[in-house]
């Protein structure tokens, strides 16, 4: 019986160093991969506690698949804790159990803006160095004691489209005599321009 012939050992050693290398090498890619596109972060917001807050976590890119533990962050947003501090909503005790999504970033793509972001971003702009909605609710308390428990109503139903122009009409009217028969025109306005929107959708 012939016996087979050893490979030479130099040949086992270039194959192993090779494989090693290999190894190294892809998951370098990998890695950076993972750090330039990997990397989602976002802004949550709590319509039953209005609260703010950032999260941020790894995954690895294309197939979606979360690596690391989600980190969360409470952010100090001046005008939603004065609406809440002040009672001009209604908050359940204990910490919030949902939050609604704002914004979303994944890696280098771009953040996009969800729902949320139609009612989040009018309450965060500044006029004069003052943030713009505390501002006028201190100059207006009942006006604010009227729109803010709509506001989060809306919200609750995940309504967010109907409140830029019900913020924009009150910062129209400002403490009118007119203002909550003004502030539920627009509501009713709205409505019925939604449902139209739905009763066309479902003609098509």
């Amino acid at each position: 019986m012939k016996s087979v012939p050893k490979k030479p050992r130099s040949s086992l050693f270039i194959r192993l160093w090779v494989s090693v290398i290999t190894s190294f090498l892809v998951a370098g890619v990998l890695g950076i991969l993972i750090l330039l596109q990997g990397r989602v972060s976002g802004v949550e917001f709590s319509p039953t506690h209005f609260q703010q807050r950032t999260f941020e976590f790894y995954e690895i890119p294309i197939i979606e698949q979360q690596i690391t533990p989600i980190r969360r962050k409470t952010v100090n947003n001046p005008a939603l804790n004065f609406i809440r501090t002040n009672g001009y909503i209604t908050t359940s005790p204990g910490l919030p159990n949902r939050w609604d999504l704002v914004s979303l970033t994944r890696g280098l793509t771009g953040t996009t803006e969800a729902d949320a972001e139609l009612r989040f971003t009018p309450l965060v702009r500044e006029k004069d160095d003052a943030v713009y909605w505390v501002t006028g609710s201190k100059q207006n308390p009942a006006a604010a004691g009227y729109l803010w428990p709509i506001i989060q109503k809306l919200a609750l139903r995940e309504l967010y489209l109907f409140i830029p122009p019900l913020l924009e009409k009150a910062n129209q009217i400002g403490n009118s005599s007119d203002f909550q028969s003004d502030l539920e025109m627009q509501l009713i306005s709205d409505y019925l321009l939604l449902y139209g929107n739905f009763k066309i959708q479902g003609n098509n």
